[in-house]
């Protein structure tokens, strides 16, 4: 069998923070504020005996989507151009909490009150890049993002040997010694997780590619995050499959 040879390149540029981290953030969004939804939005004819749940409005719940939308995207305009949306501990996670009050209150709630907890240290990652090259040719891939407390490879890159492992099982390293080696690993949403990432850093593996249909990797992270929040990693990234393809 041929082998595939490649020379990895991942920088990355972290934040780390612990103890007390508390966001705080203006109040920037306030109910009613989002367009009304396509009105090609489908419509479901409700069955016999179901006319209670005729006053679920799904147009007017479709605005709170575009709202909360909305603060992820000011999140990213303000200087996060890459590792955005409404992460917890930061100042777009303040604002979704002040609009979920902000919100309740709208409707007539009256004992609203928002309460902050303490996180355990985190890491960001604040910038990166990671391109692939192989045969002459060189892929910058756009979607990958760095699995949790990733290390940045050397700057030359690492020439590595590729092994694909499947969905990651025991059962797939079976027989493959992917010690020193890209390895590339498979998953999506609904299947069982393997913990193929854990297992491919526990068996040498030099760097981890994880595809998975996940939105931006980010079930795949939050699992290696919870395995691995205590030491320095390995390069590993997590990609969509425009990468992948």
């Amino acid at each position: 069998m041929a082998k595939t040879t490649l020379t990895v390149w991942c920088v990355v540029t972290a934040l780390s923070a612990g103890g007390a981290w508390r966001a705080h953030a203006q109040r920037q969004a306030q109910p009613g504020s989002a367009e009304a939804p396509d009105e090609t939005l489908l419509q479901w004819p409700l069955p016999p005996g179901d006319s209670a749940y005729g006053a679920i409005d799904g147009k007017h719940l479709h605005r709170y989507v575009v709202e909360q939308a909305a603060i992820s995207r000011r999140y990213r305009d303000q200087g996060h151009p890459k590792f955005w949306g409404r992460i917890i501990g930061t100042s777009a996670d303040a604002e979704s909490a002040d609009w979920l009050a902000a919100t309740f209150k709208a409707i007539g709630v009256t004992d609203v009150r928002i309460q902050p907890v303490d996180l355990e240290p985190q890491w960001m990652p604040q910038s990166w890049q990671v391109s692939i090259a192989s045969g002459g040719k060189t892929i910058q891939l756009d979607s990958a993002q760095p699995d949790y407390n990733a290390a940045a490879t050397p700057p030359g890159g690492l020439d590595l040997e590729a092994s694909y492992v499947g969905l990651g099982s025991e059962a797939d390293f079976a027989g493959k010694d992917v010690r020193g080696k890209a390895v590339f690993v498979f998953n999506m949403v609904g299947l069982k997780p393997e913990g193929a990432s854990r297992r491919a850093d526990a068996k040498g593996a030099a760097a981890i590619f994880e595809v998975g249909t996940c939105c931006r990797g980010t079930c795949a992270t939050r699992r290696i995050r919870r395995a691995r929040k205590r030491r320095r990693l390995r390069s590993g990234v997590t990609m969509g499959t425009r990468s992948a393809s």
